[in-house]
């Protein structure tokens, strides 16, 4: 007797229209070649050491705002220029080492802001074609060991921190190109030996995380960070 198949449901793009008045889009996907991110992270505030010392969201940071901060303000007769709140409202998590660096930021304009945690995602998918050893045309090959080659991507990668976080959106993703030269031979492109190499990445603050991968690059003519290889510079 032959089976009872079930009805299926309608094919998920019959039912793709425009929507509806102040819906939500869906976040956009993962870059290729990074894992697919999950939910974005709470944006949060964090306190590492000493007193006061936790993690604070909209939901506690009142306490932490008429508690031990407003004391040690009051105490040493300071004035607030700036708050917290923009951390606890912006995408991400942020940390900083003690209460005292944060009442500095908070009263002293030239302390530094505390800082955005990102998370670095070696993309495998694509990143993993340039260490098989076959040089060709579209794939230059690494000579170091991988660990190496990541070592040098994400020290480059930190260098230029500050300018991809300060140019990519809160939501989505936003991509960008690295250009570094190691100094000594990285690599073999259909050229000869590379000592330059570029990086692609992709950059997520509602998730807290940065895909990238990379290759010797031949082609490199300025070094720095861009949104294209074109605009790459300091």
């Amino acid at each position: 007797m032959a089976q009872r198949r079930e009805a299926l449901p309608p094919h998920p793009a019959k039912l793709v229209g425009k929507p509806a008045p102040g819906a939500r889009m869906p976040p956009a996907p993962a870059p290729a070649g990074g894992r697919p991110a999950g939910p974005p992270v709470q944006a949060k505030l964090v306190i590492t050491s000493g007193q006061g010392s936790g993690t604070y969201t909209s939901d506690n940071l009142l306490a932490l705002l008429d508690g031990p901060l407003k004391t040690r303000i009051n105490q040493n007769d300071l004035t607030v220029k700036r708050g917290p709140l923009a951390f606890v409202r912006a995408k991400g998590t942020y940390t900083i080492d003690t209460l005292q660096d944060l009442v500095d930021y908070m009263t002293d304009l030239s302390a530094p802001a505390p800082v955005m945690e990102m998370v670095l995602e070696y993309g495998a998918a694509h990143g993993d074609y340039h260490f098989t050893g076959n040089v060709t045309v579209k794939k230059a090959q690494w000579t170091v060991d991988k660990e190496t080659a990541k070592g040098l991507m994400e020290t480059a990668i930190n260098t230029h921190m500050a300018t991809l976080l300060a140019g990519s959106g809160d939501e989505g993703w936003t991509a960008w190109y690295i250009g570094d030269d190691a100094g000594y031979t990285i690599g073999k492109t259909v050229a000869g030996d590379e000592t330059q190499f570029c990086i692609q990445l992709q950059v997520s603050k509602e998730h807290n995380l940065i895909s990238y991968h990379g290759y010797p690059d031949q082609r490199l003519r300025k070094l720095g960070v861009g949104k294209t290889k074109k605009d790459l510079g300091d």
